[in-house]
């Protein structure tokens, strides 16, 4: 690509529409990634697609020059109607998300005790075997308690519906990481 740019090659536009930072991401890949991205940004894409304005920026900082608008990657949900959590007399708190490690999620499960009883956790998402293992036994204990649910990733069309049966949206990125502090307005959203 970089070739076919540097000969002038212009019947085809390259547009580039991330839908994460890769290249800021905490993985073992990320400055590779990161590598090939300002390379990419800075000598073969004419125009990139923003999921937020702040991600533009940080893509207009890497090419000042380059063409950019922003696409919002989230869903609009319609609220269904709330249950209302004085008839459960329980206080249901979700996080609606991948559940692995960079989310701290480990710390808020450490520290489940420090809730009145009426309180429940239920993580939503896909769950990363090793974050699994590492947390099995802890998991395990506020789960027998009634503390703690773990729910596997479910389909878009019933989030909604899921969501309306909670009282609390919990956010939790470890905010190190660019991509996370740029990330998290889809989460704002959902909430």
């Amino acid at each position: 690509l970089i070739i076919l740019r540097k000969i002038k090659f212009r019947q085809i536009l390259f547009v580039y529409y991330p839908y994460e930072l890769y290249g800021q991401q905490n993985n073992k890949y990320n400055r590779l990634v990161l590598l090939f991205e300002r390379v990419f940004i800075r000598n073969v894409y004419d125009s990139i697609v923003a999921p937020s304005a702040g991600r533009l920026t940080y893509y207009k900082s890497i090419n000042s020059d380059i063409q950019g608008c922003v696409v919002r990657n989230f869903k609009r949900f319609l609220p269904n109607e709330r249950v209302d959590s004085k008839q459960t007399k329980r206080i249901n708190l979700v996080y609606l998300g991948l559940v692995d490690y960079g989310r701290k999620l480990e710390e808020i499960v450490a520290h489940l005790e420090q809730l009145p009883s009426t309180y429940k956790l239920t993580f939503i998402g896909k769950i990363r075997k090793q974050w699994l293992k590492d947390n099995q036994d802890n998991l395990n204990y506020w789960i027998s308690l009634g503390k703690l649910e773990l729910i596997e990733a479910i389909p878009e069309n019933t989030i909604t519906e899921r969501l309306s049966l909670y009282d609390i949206g919990l956010i939790s990125y470890d905010d190190n990481c660019l991509n996370n502090r740029l990330c998290a307005p889809a989460k704002v959203t959902d909430y």
